[in-house]
């Protein structure tokens, strides 16, 4: 078994992105004859306006593409979202020799949820799970049996095409929902990266959802950005190892706690 890093990338269709920004900005001008207003910066200052605003039809004119690497779990979540195209990678380990994997967040050493036990017990279970599967397919079980076999880990990718507004969408629903951790620490590294591209698309969303240096700053004194040792967690049950008898990954995550995970992109993925 081999664990590699989940990751996402924007695949840009125009490096130009303020000729993207003006063309937004004209298309929302043109509902209400106001075009003639437009010059070489109006839309610095037309567009974030416009995002605090409840329609956002002419963001439907750029399209981007976003590929993940990702687990098959994760990329189902993704996947529920409608009126996206998607390409994704076809399942098959035929002439395999190992499953390669996307490590859960518990078996990510250095960061507050990595726990050693339920880590050890992951990895020996998906263990146990690739030997039946290469056993089977040894025997001469065809691959479209032994598949049932195969776990909700196993890394893929993904690329999602959509428009920014879609991609506003997504973001704020999978930030604000309870969601599963390994796809916010997909989501938010996107929403930066979307951010440094479209600041007057984004920012809203950026301020909403991630802490900048100025806003942990102002609010350092009444409440940290990163929960305390002392503090509860969705997986504040790690703590005490001892009592730990049951390991259920399926944790509810506030969105608080959400709001309050900085840099998530930077969470070091260790391999098992």
């Amino acid at each position: 078994m081999k664990a590699i890093k989940s990751k996402v990338t924007i695949i840009s269709h125009n490096e130009n992105k303020e000729s993207e920004l003006k063309f937004i900005e004209f298309n929302e001008r043109v509902k209400d004859l106001s075009y003639k207003n437009i010059n070489e910066k109006s839309y610095k200052s037309f567009l974030p306006n416009l995002m605090k605003g409840n329609d956002y039809s002419a963001l439907d004119h750029i399209l981007t593409s976003i590929h993940f690497t990702c687990d098959l779990k994760t990329s189902q979540q993704i996947r529920t979202h409608q009126n996206i195209l998607f390409s994704q990678e076809k399942l098959n380990l035929e002439n395999k020799e190992e499953f390669i994997v996307i490590a859960p967040l518990f078996c990510k050493k250095d960061t507050k949820f990595y726990h050693e036990q339920a880590c050890n017990d992951w990895v020996a279970a998906i263990s146990k799970v690739e030997e039946l599967y290469f056993q089977l397919v040894k025997k001469g079980i065809p691959y479209s049996f032994v598949d049932t076999l195969l776990p909700l880990c196993l890394k893929t990718e993904l690329i999602m095409t959509a428009t920014l507004k879609n991609l506003r969408e997504i973001i704020d629903i999978e930030c604000s929902r309870k969601s599963n951790l390994n796809l916010l620490l997909l989501i938010l590294p996107l929403l930066k990266n979307l951010f440094k591209d479209y600041p007057e698309l984004f920012e809203s969303l950026h301020n909403k959802y991630i802490k900048t240096e100025n806003s942990q700053s102002d609010k350092a004194k009444s409440k940290p950005s990163w929960p305390g040792p002392e503090e509860d967690t969705p997986f504040s049950k790690f703590k005490d190892k001892e009592s730990m008898n049951v390991y259920s990954p399926e944790k509810e995550v506030t969105k608080d706690y959400i709001k309050n995970i900085p840099n998530a992109e930077q969470l070091e993925e260790d391999s098992c």
